[in-house]
Order: C-alpha cells, then sequence, then structure tokens
C-alpha cells in the first residue's frame, strides 16, 4: 500500500476528533484492521 502524504492541517484535525471519540466511548476513524493484512 502507497500513501499519499500527511497534511499537518488536516491529520491533526482527525487526531482531534479521535481524541475526543475515544473521550466519548466511540469508535475511532480511518483505523487499521490489522486482520485485514495491513
Amino acid at each position: 500500500h502507497i500513501a499519499a502524504a500527511t497534511r499537518p492541517d488536516t491529520a491533526s484535525d482527525v487526531i482531534a476528533q479521535n481524541i475526543a471519540r475515544v473521550e466519548a466511548g466511540r469508535p475511532l476513524m480511518h483505523e487499521v484492521s490489522r486482520k485485514a493484512g495491513y
């Protein structure tokens, strides 16, 4: 798998949203599935 370059401005938004989701007991966004083999 080849991903695009990470943009700090958008990555920081996703990180902040995921922190809020964890605090609210909700699942993470964009979580990688190790069972799927990647």
